[in-house]
């Protein structure tokens, strides 16, 4: 699906997709469709229909382009190919959200900064921790350059993360590249849109900074797109190491 898809448009999609009801998704979810359809149009975020025929999938796809076509006013309707990923039966005609990202270490002599809980504000106003030690301090998403097919490179968007989400100010030749080739990672539930309605998947790169001091001693909590993040510091057991 494009990036330049109207909300309208993207219901009609995804109520191809097994299992979606566009009139339970914002009650269910920690983040509504209105946010996902800015996601998709500000984030290097893809949005397909899982099946486990590529041959039956083009057909799906095709199937999907018309429909939209006929349902809707739009001009033009993209749909993408499915990822290569195995899809197991309980997956195949899921909805998938597709993210290309960035993870980032950040270390102090033995120390590393890592990512301990987020807190959703629910659609009632009400607090919805989620508590999970990741293994690297943020994962930002990679954003879509202005006017361009390609999306913003894994130190440009490494750079952007640290001096928006942590108030760094750093360089890309600050940073060490961990990796030279994008990871693909395993599909799973969200945990932030329903997860009877929508998988997820990372695509990743991921690179380390070096601080000189060790800063936010007692851990550190930032607000990204809404969500309250919580960091700490944790003595490391191994360095992370991709291949």
């Amino acid at each position: 699906m494009n990036n330049d898809m109207s909300l309208a448009d993207m219901k009609i999609l995804f109520s191809m997709a097994k299992g979606f009801d566009a009139a339970t998704f914002d009650s269910q979810g920690r983040k509504t469709l209105v946010q996902l359809n800015e996601q998709i149009r500000s984030k290097d975020l893809t949005a397909v229909v899982l099946s486990r025929d590529a041959k039956a999938a083009t057909l799906d796809m095709e199937r999907l382009h018309d429909y939209a076509l006929r349902k809707s006013r739009a001009k033009k309707v993209v749909v993408e190919d499915p990822v290569t990923s195995p899809v197991t039966e309980e997956q195949a005609g899921r909805l998938l959200l597709v993210r290309m990202t960035v993870k980032i270490h950040v270390e102090f002599e033995e120390l590393e900064l890592l990512e301990t809980m987020r807190m959703y504000t629910g659609q009632a106003g009400g607090k919805q921790p989620v508590i999970e030690k990741k293994d690297c301090a943020n994962t930002e998403t990679r954003q879509r350059v202005a006017g361009a097919e390609h999306r913003e490179s894994v130190l440009t968007c490494a750079s952007r993360a640290m001096k928006e989400e942590n108030g760094l100010i750093v360089t890309r030749e600050d940073f060490v590249e961990l990796t030279n080739h994008e990871i693909i990672g395993d599909i799973h539930p969200s945990s932030v849109y329903p997860s009877k309605m929508v998988l997820s998947q990372q695509i990743y790169q991921a690179v380390r900074l070096i601080l000189p001091q060790q800063l936010w001693k007692d851990g550190r909590s930032y607000v990204d797109d809404g969500v309250e993040i919580h960091q700490q510091w944790f003595p490391i057991q191994k360095r992370k190491e991709y291949s």
